[in-house]
């Protein structure tokens, strides 16, 4: 795997990152601008070779925005405590040979079967799916679980 762009103040190494970006099932939350604002999009994603990979429908606002504006944000993180997790900047491409690939491997990722009526309604569709692509320029996760390690005693 090429190695992730980790920020020197991260509370992981790049082999921790990686770790918890594979492990994870928690959805990407990607940021663009629209119309001078923040925008963010919750997609599954998937790392392969220190980048992170989407799919979308081709004709989504997402992917419409990645289309005139590549810098992003982003944010991977756990949604109960100990809140961890890692953010980064980059720049986000719309590869759209990539997308049913990407897709039948984000559904192997995040679904118990592909043979799901949830799976099946995915494909059926797979024609207008793309893959994004998010290189990040840097990341860095943040840990939370040794400051709030004794919450669940306080009370």
């Amino acid at each position: 795997m090429a190695s992730l762009p980790i920020k020197s103040k991260s509370a992981w190494n790049a082999d921790e990152v990686a770790a918890y970006l594979t492990a994870t099932k928690n959805p990407l939350r990607l940021s663009v601008m629209s119309r001078g604002r923040p925008l963010i999009v919750p997609l599954w994603f998937l790392l392969e070779d220190a980048g992170l990979w989407c799919a979308s429908k081709r004709d989504s606002y997402i992917v419409r925005k990645i289309g005139s504006e590549s810098a992003c944000g982003f944010d991977i993180s756990d949604n109960t405590i100990p809140y961890r997790g890692v953010r980064g900047q980059g720049k986000a491409t719309v590869v759209a040979a990539e997308g049913e690939r990407v897709l039948r491997k984000l559904i192997d990722r995040y679904l118990p079967s592909s043979d799901s009526g949830f799976a099946r309604w995915l494909l059926a569709g797979v024609d207008d799916e793309v893959a994004i692509l998010i290189q990040p320029d840097w990341l860095t996760a943040w840990d939370f679980g040794a400051r709030m390690q004794n919450l669940h005693k306080e009370g």
